[in-house]
């Protein structure tokens, strides 16, 4: 696609309800990019929640919901791969072939973008001065990763952070234990999962964790504060907004 201008915010519930701060970085990094960015009022849940639990009628109309408060053809962003996952996998599969509302859900699949997806393979990795310091790792989400296949840009990103240290993580593309309502209907197994993933970010020896999906983040947070780690977790769009030059 060409490149865009305009582009639209979905918030998703996390971010909206416990990281905002990732909602205003990604307005400030497209600020500069010159991009301006709508956030349009009265959003909803995406659906990802019931339909990972089967509920597949309950989510189409949370999903029909959502859609219908991003009309015409911007791109829509979105700050977490898996709620982007729905909008733009999970969502068209929930019509049957052929169906008026399959189509729709088709047409604003083409429009969604996880945030790291747009920054580089829309806008093309715009050069805007970001700096950093320290030591940084990171960790690929599942429903980024493997639903949206999103592998290179978060890495390339981080990448071009002049002044800090990148460092891979050892298993980065294994699950931190998240998984939505898995981590609390399979609270053991999450909590075990997540503890391999500690070990490897402590191994790093990195300052600073980042990711690009608001549900690892808190997941992990909260493991680190429990293992009192002085590891810094941090959304890809804050780690670039707090690098702008000033």
């Amino acid at each position: 696609m060409s490149r865009p201008r305009r582009a639209s915010l979905f918030v998703t519930c996390l971010v909206d309800l416990f990281l905002p701060e990732v909602g205003e970085a990604i307005a400030a990094v497209l600020a500069r990019a010159g991009i301006r960015l709508d956030c349009p009022p009265h959003q909803t849940c995406c659906g990802l929640p019931l339909f990972n639990n089967g509920y597949r009628e309950e989510a189409r109309r949370v999903y029909e919901a959502a859609a219908r408060r991003f009309p015409g053809e911007e791109p829509v962003l979105v700050p977490s791969g898996s709620c982007a996952w729905m909008l733009r996998v999970a969502a068209p599969e929930l019509y049957p072939p052929g169906s008026p509302g399959g189509a729709a859900a088709a047409g604003f699949a083409l429009r969604t973008f996880e945030f790291s997806e747009f920054f580089g393979e829309v806008l093309g990795y715009p050069d805007l001065g970001i700096t950093g310091s320290g030591r940084a790792t990171y960790h690929a989400s599942c429903h980024l990763l493997r639903g949206l296949r999103v592998a290179d840009p978060p890495l390339q990103i981080l990448h071009r952070v002049r002044g800090m240290e990148f460092v891979p993580l050892d298993e980065e593309e294994e699950c931190c234990g998240f998984g939505g309502t898995f981590a609390v209907k399979m609270g053991a197994v999450s909590t075990a999962v997540m503890g391999k993933k500690l070990e490897s970010i402590a191994k790093s020896g990195a300052g600073i964790l980042t990711a690009c999906d608001a549900g690892c983040l808190i997941h992990l947070q909260g493991g680190l504060a429990r293992a009192k780690s002085p590891v810094h977790p941090i959304h890809l769009a804050q780690l670039m907004a707090e690098g702008l030059p000033r």
